[in-house]
C-alpha cells in the first residue's frame, strides 16, 4: 500500500497539494515486476479536486517502460494516455526514485472548460505506508498543454517523479 504526499516541491515541509495513493503488488514469479495502481489526488493548487490514475505492470528493471493513464476525475474527467518510467536513482534499503513522464489527454468540455494548466508542482511522502520512515519523492514538472482542435480533446504531458519502495 502506498498512501504519500504529493507537495509543491521535493522538500516535505512543503505546501501539501494532494496525496500520492495506490497499491504495488509483486506480478513475476521470476523477475521484479509490479502490478501497480495509483491515483494522484490533488486537493489544493490548480488540480484541486481533481485525481488522475494508472494501472499496469511495472518491469521494474527496464528503462522506459510504460504503464496507461486509466482516466480520472475533475480536470482530467475522462483522460487518456500513458507514462513512460525511468528509474534514476535506488539505495540498499529499497528505495527508488522513478520519473513518470505522462502524456494526457482529456476532453475540452471538462468541468472548468478549459485546457490543462499543466504547471510545476512537487513533492515528498511517508515510507512504506506512507506514515513516516522512508522518505518518499513524488514532483511533476511541466510542459505546455495544448488543443487538438479536430478531435476537442485537449492534451498536455508532464513529468512525475515518484519514489518506489520495493522490497527484493
Amino acid at each position: 500500500m502506498a498512501d504519500d504526499a504529493l507537495t509543491e516541491t521535493a522538500d516535505p515541509n512543503s505546501k501539501l497539494i494532494g496525496r500520492a495513493q495506490g497499491i504495488y503488488a509483486q506480478a513475476s514469479q521470476t523477475g521484479l515486476a509490479l502490478l501497480m495502481a495509483l491515483s494522484y489526488s490533488f486537493t489544493d493548487g490548480p488540480y484541486s479536486g481533481s485525481s488522475l490514475s494508472i494501472m499496469g505492470r511495472n518491469a521494474v528493471m527496464t528503462q522506459g517502460r510504460e504503464l496507461p493513464v486509466l482516466g480520472g476525475t475533475g480536470l482530467f474527467r475522462m483522460a487518456r494516455g500513458y507514462a513512460v518510467l525511468q528509474t534514476t536513482s535506488g539505495n540498499a534499503q529499497g528505495d527508488a526514485v522513478v520519473f513518470y513522464n505522462v502524456t494526457v489527454f482529456a476532453p475540452a468540455g471538462n468541468d472548468r472548460n478549459e485546457v490543462l494548466p499543466f504547471t510545476p508542482v512537487g513533492g515528498s511522502g511517508g515510507g512504506r505506508s506512507g506514515t513516516g520512515g522512508t522518505r518518499s519523492t513524488n514532483t511533476v514538472n511541466s510542459s505546455p498543454a495544448g488543443r487538438v482542435e479536430g478531435s476537442r480533446w485537449i492534451g498536455g504531458a508532464m513529468i512525475v517523479a515518484v519514489a518506489c519502495l520495493f522490497s527484493v
